[in-house]
């Protein structure tokens, strides 16, 4: 499944699907659709990876 497109805060199209997949791999429960992951129930931080 290929990801959305990039968020309006990422600047690098061309680097976006490498940073999706990184960070699908890093973190369970990463979403695509707001470059976030939940660090602990009602919390969620931006992946930088």
């Amino acid at each position: 499944m290929r990801p959305p497109a990039p968020p309006s805060h990422w600047k690098k199209h061309n680097g976006w699907y490498r940073h999706v997949r990184a960070c699908q791999q890093r973190y369970r429960s990463y979403n695509p659709r707001t470059d976030t992951y939940r660090v602990r129930p009602g919390v969620y931080r931006r992946c930088v990876l």
